[in-house]
């Protein structure tokens, strides 16, 4: 299992680029980002996206979603979290609407646990699914 943070589309590095794949030869050679996404891809593992549970979500799950889609990437689960103790109206539904605007397994949304030491145990039933 290997965990990246901060969304799919996070810088992780730049990598020099290739000389096929350089700017014109009067400017400077470009360097590429490296993002979680394409690190997902290089390791072509099934993905368990995790999201917040609030308002927000369905647009960064759908997007989230199409862009492992664009690269092949299996998006084994969506797992809802609670980031706030108190929810916002949209939570209430959220799942359902992931589910059915990305076709994903939708996981909670999991109860707030604001202690980090109990944490763990107390989400432990949302990644059971995944654990042999």
């Amino acid at each position: 299992m290997v965990e990246a943070a901060g969304g799919l589309l996070v810088p992780l590095a730049r990598a020099a680029l290739s000389l096929d794949q350089m700017d014109p030869a009067d400017r400077a050679p470009s360097r590429a980002i490296v993002t979680n996404l394409d690190l997902a891809d290089r390791l072509r593992l099934p993905v368990v996206l995790v999201a917040r549970a609030g308002l927000g979500t369905l647009n960064h799950c759908a997007l989230s979603v199409d862009a492992l889609e664009r690269r092949g990437l299996e998006t084994v689960a969506v797992v809802l979290n609670r980031c706030v103790p108190d929810d916002d109206p949209s939570v209430a539904t959220n799942a359902r609407w992931v589910s059915e605007l990305t076709g994903a397994r939708v996981l909670g949304p999991g109860p707030f646990v604001a202690d980090a030491r109990v944490r763990p145990a107390a989400l432990a039933h949302l990644v059971a699914p995944f654990i042999e």
